[in-house]
């Protein structure tokens, strides 16, 4: 189950969730993550090497709409 914080309208999507959003590999969006310094930063709600990473849903949708408006 996915961490969320309806409170707060905040909801957390899995690195393969926001690979398919963007239309990436996993690998890609590694490789994207680190050629592009706006896309948003992944968080984890543990500590580790094996932590998972989680991104804010709202902030991978603002940066596919800046995206999107960089093209006209």
């Amino acid at each position: 189950m996915l961490p969320e914080k309806e409170d707060l309208g905040i909801v957390f999507l899995t690195t393969s969730k926001v690979a398919e959003k963007v239309g990436r590999t996993r690998q890609a969006l590694y490789t994207l993550r680190q050629a592009d310094p706006t896309f948003p930063k992944p968080i984890t709600m543990t500590e580790g090497r094996q932590a998972r990473l989680y991104w804010v849903k709202q902030e991978v949708d603002a940066w596919q709409d800046r995206q999107m408006a960089r093209r006209h």
